[in-house]
């Protein structure tokens, strides 16, 4: 009995068959390491989102309460006119800039902590801790989270709502609503955090 070998055309059909599936078992394993690295590079976009959004919070709720000190009469680093400002949280917003003074007490004396919007970064700065007035400001310098398209706060005064500074209440803001929104591939998401004022 005569034992039949594998005509040459039925070797090319094999070998064509297994390009073939080498091809898209390549292009499967291509697709997987692409969507893994999306994940990765999403997920640590919304790490440095939530570390951001958590150093605000912490930076927000100790803050210096001026409204404790009024009795004994303290120097004010601002006019403090609005209970915003006498909360130790100061806003201001200009064409180019928006910045969250957050005013803190560190060994006796007091210190600007800053959160600057400014050319689509949002800055963390902490100024030179002093009791002479007026208090050194710092300029923009650390970026703590880049590719920002905006940076909003808004205040939550009890009977009116939220409301957005500079405040024209005499009440005081019981919390703040933060808002960020940040520019992933083409695409604008926004970020809100509530923090409630101690």
């Amino acid at each position: 009995m005569n034992e039949r070998g594998f005509t040459l055309i039925e070797v090319l059909i094999v070998l064509f068959i297994m390009s073939i599936l080498s091809v898209l078992s390549w292009q499967a394993l291509d697709h997987v390491d692409r969507a893994k690295q999306r994940l990765d590079r999403s997920q640590t976009q919304i790490n440095a989102i939530q570390a951001v959004l958590q150093q605000l919070e912490y930076d927000l709720q100790n803050h210096a309460n001026l409204s404790l000190y009024l009795e004994n009469r303290p120097a004010l680093p601002f006019s403090a006119n609005q209970p915003w400002e006498l909360h130790g949280i100061h806003w201001e917003q200009t064409e180019t800039a928006s910045t969250l003074y957050i005013l803190q007490a560190i060994d006796q004396q007091w210190q600007w902590v800053q959160w600057t919007f400014k050319d689509q970064k949002l800055y963390r700065d902490e100024a030179t801790a002093g009791i002479e007035l007026p208090l050194a400001q710092s300029q923009p310098h650390f970026v703590a989270l880049p590719a920002v398209h905006d940076f909003q706060i808004q205040t939550w005064i009890p009977a009116r709502g939220w409301q957005t500074p500079p405040l024209l209440s005499q009440r005081r803001a019981t919390g703040v609503e933060i808002q960020l929104t940040q520019q992933q591939n083409e695409q604008r998401f926004t970020y809100r955090k509530v923090v409630v004022l101690p």
